[in-house]
Protein backbone atom coordinates (compact mmCIF):
# COMPACT_ATOMS: atom_id res chain seq x y z
CA UNK A 1 0.00 0.00 0.00
CA UNK A 2 2.63 2.36 0.93
CA UNK A 3 4.24 1.92 -2.65
CA UNK A 4 1.30 2.75 -4.25
CA UNK A 5 1.23 6.03 -2.16
CA UNK A 6 4.88 6.55 -3.29
CA UNK A 7 3.53 6.27 -7.00
CA UNK A 8 0.74 8.28 -6.80
CA UNK A 9 2.34 10.83 -5.26
CA UNK A 10 5.24 11.08 -7.89
CA UNK A 11 2.36 10.47 -10.67
CA UNK A 12 0.88 13.64 -9.17
CA UNK A 13 3.90 15.57 -8.90
CA UNK A 14 4.38 14.94 -12.94
CA UNK A 15 0.62 15.98 -13.91
CA UNK A 16 0.86 19.24 -11.94
CA UNK A 17 4.65 20.09 -13.62
CA UNK A 18 3.16 18.91 -16.77
CA UNK A 19 0.08 21.25 -16.84
CA UNK A 20 1.90 24.41 -15.23
CA UNK A 21 4.68 23.73 -18.14
CA UNK A 22 1.73 24.23 -20.75
CA UNK A 23 -0.06 26.76 -19.20
CA UNK A 24 3.02 29.40 -19.97
CA UNK A 25 1.96 32.70 -20.77
CA UNK A 26 1.70 33.75 -24.65
CA UNK A 27 2.30 37.11 -23.93
CA UNK A 28 5.91 36.50 -22.24
CA UNK A 29 6.60 34.21 -24.93
CA UNK A 30 5.91 37.28 -27.68
CA UNK A 31 7.90 39.66 -25.52
CA UNK A 32 10.68 37.06 -25.91
CA UNK A 33 10.63 36.83 -29.17
CA UNK A 34 10.08 40.46 -29.95
CA UNK A 35 12.72 41.41 -27.37
CA UNK A 36 14.96 38.98 -29.69
CA UNK A 37 14.30 40.58 -33.27
CA UNK A 38 14.99 43.95 -34.91
CA UNK A 39 12.55 46.01 -35.14
CA UNK A 40 10.62 46.20 -38.50
CA UNK A 41 11.61 49.50 -40.47
CA UNK A 42 9.90 50.64 -43.24
CA UNK A 43 13.83 50.75 -44.90
CA UNK A 44 12.99 47.33 -46.10
CA UNK A 45 11.08 48.62 -48.86
CA UNK A 46 13.26 51.36 -49.88
CA UNK A 47 15.17 52.03 -53.14
CA UNK A 48 18.09 51.04 -51.91
CA UNK A 49 16.33 47.01 -51.13
CA UNK A 50 15.03 47.28 -54.90
CA UNK A 51 14.77 44.46 -56.68
CA UNK A 52 13.89 42.61 -60.34
CA UNK A 53 11.34 39.78 -60.63
CA UNK A 54 11.51 37.58 -63.73
CA UNK A 55 8.41 36.43 -64.92
CA UNK A 56 8.40 34.24 -67.97
CA UNK A 57 7.30 30.26 -68.78
CA UNK A 58 8.77 26.90 -68.53
CA UNK A 59 8.78 23.95 -71.02
CA UNK A 60 10.02 20.38 -69.19
CA UNK A 61 12.36 22.42 -66.86
CA UNK A 62 13.73 24.92 -69.48
CA UNK A 63 13.15 28.45 -69.40
CA UNK A 64 11.54 29.39 -72.75
CA UNK A 65 12.27 33.06 -73.36
CA UNK A 66 9.30 34.67 -75.83
CA UNK A 67 6.71 37.92 -75.57
CA UNK A 68 5.20 36.80 -72.56
CA UNK A 69 8.62 37.36 -70.70
CA UNK A 70 8.74 39.92 -68.71
CA UNK A 71 10.79 41.99 -65.42
CA UNK A 72 9.12 44.09 -62.86
CA UNK A 73 11.27 46.07 -60.03
CA UNK A 74 9.95 45.17 -56.85
CA UNK A 75 10.91 47.19 -53.40
CA UNK A 76 12.02 44.96 -50.39
CA UNK A 77 14.72 42.36 -49.88
CA UNK A 78 15.29 39.53 -52.10
CA UNK A 79 13.80 36.65 -50.11
CA UNK A 80 15.48 33.91 -49.48
CA UNK A 81 13.00 31.00 -49.10
CA UNK A 82 14.10 26.82 -48.93
CA UNK A 83 13.30 24.17 -51.20
CA UNK A 84 14.85 22.00 -53.75
CA UNK A 85 15.27 24.67 -56.77
CA UNK A 86 18.54 26.21 -56.89
CA UNK A 87 18.45 29.26 -58.81
CA UNK A 88 22.11 31.05 -60.25
CA UNK A 89 22.00 34.32 -62.01
CA UNK A 90 25.30 34.98 -63.82
CA UNK A 91 27.10 37.53 -65.39
CA UNK A 92 28.33 38.42 -68.67
CA UNK A 93 31.68 36.20 -67.53
CA UNK A 94 29.89 33.36 -65.43
CA UNK A 95 30.80 34.65 -62.62
CA UNK A 96 27.62 34.50 -59.98
CA UNK A 97 25.68 37.21 -59.21
CA UNK A 98 23.32 35.72 -56.74
CA UNK A 99 22.67 32.21 -55.92
CA UNK A 100 19.30 30.74 -53.83
CA UNK A 101 17.07 27.96 -53.39
CA UNK A 102 13.61 27.99 -53.76
CA UNK A 103 10.22 26.11 -53.43
CA UNK A 104 9.66 24.40 -57.24
CA UNK A 105 6.84 25.73 -59.06
CA UNK A 106 7.28 22.77 -61.23
CA UNK A 107 6.39 20.46 -59.22
CA UNK A 108 3.07 19.09 -57.53
CA UNK A 109 2.80 17.77 -54.53
CA UNK A 110 -0.27 15.43 -53.65
CA UNK A 111 -0.67 15.10 -49.98
CA UNK A 112 -3.46 12.58 -49.78
CA UNK A 113 -3.86 10.05 -46.73
CA UNK A 114 -2.35 6.97 -47.76
CA UNK A 115 0.18 7.79 -50.48
CA UNK A 116 2.28 11.29 -50.93
CA UNK A 117 4.13 12.09 -53.81
CA UNK A 118 5.87 14.59 -56.03
CA UNK A 119 5.05 15.31 -59.57
CA UNK A 120 6.80 16.60 -62.10
CA UNK A 121 4.73 19.33 -64.51
CA UNK A 122 5.79 20.05 -68.16
CA UNK A 123 4.91 23.60 -68.74
CA UNK A 124 4.11 26.46 -66.61
CA UNK A 125 4.81 30.30 -65.23
CA UNK A 126 7.75 30.96 -63.39
CA UNK A 127 8.83 34.17 -61.32
CA UNK A 128 12.24 34.54 -60.29
CA UNK A 129 14.23 37.43 -57.95
CA UNK A 130 17.16 38.99 -59.33
CA UNK A 131 19.93 41.56 -58.46
CA UNK A 132 18.88 44.77 -59.48
CA UNK A 133 21.88 44.55 -62.05
CA UNK A 134 22.55 45.45 -65.56
CA UNK A 135 25.20 42.67 -65.90
CA UNK A 136 22.81 39.98 -65.72
CA UNK A 137 23.37 37.13 -68.64
CA UNK A 138 22.02 33.78 -67.50
CA UNK A 139 19.99 31.84 -65.21
CA UNK A 140 20.68 28.31 -64.32
CA UNK A 141 18.53 26.26 -62.28
CA UNK A 142 19.51 23.23 -60.80
CA UNK A 143 17.58 20.44 -58.82
CA UNK A 144 19.75 18.14 -56.60
CA UNK A 145 23.29 19.35 -57.93
CA UNK A 146 21.81 18.45 -61.67
CA UNK A 147 21.17 21.30 -63.67
CA UNK A 148 17.57 21.01 -65.73
CA UNK A 149 18.11 24.99 -67.76
CA UNK A 150 20.17 26.73 -68.65
CA UNK A 151 19.14 30.57 -70.38
CA UNK A 152 20.92 33.22 -71.51
CA UNK A 153 18.21 36.28 -70.67
CA UNK A 154 20.54 39.00 -71.64
CA UNK A 155 18.17 40.36 -74.45
CA UNK A 156 15.42 40.34 -71.91
CA UNK A 157 17.97 42.24 -68.98
CA UNK A 158 18.72 44.87 -71.87
CA UNK A 159 15.30 45.53 -73.02
CA UNK A 160 14.20 46.22 -69.98
CA UNK A 161 17.16 48.57 -68.73
CA UNK A 162 16.17 50.36 -72.37
CA UNK A 163 12.53 50.48 -71.38
CA UNK A 164 13.65 52.11 -68.12
CA UNK A 165 15.98 54.60 -69.60
CA UNK A 166 18.14 55.38 -66.44
CA UNK A 167 21.29 54.29 -65.83
CA UNK A 168 21.45 52.04 -62.28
Amino acid sequence: MRKLNINSCILFCFLIVTYAHAQQDPVADRDRAEKNTAPFSMDYFSKKNTFLVFTTSFDKGGLVIDEKSSIEEVNGKIPYPSGRLNIKVLNRQGEQLLSYFMQDPMEVRSCEEKESRIIQIDKGIIQLPMPMSREIATIVLTREEKIIGRTDVQAVIEKYWKERGDQR
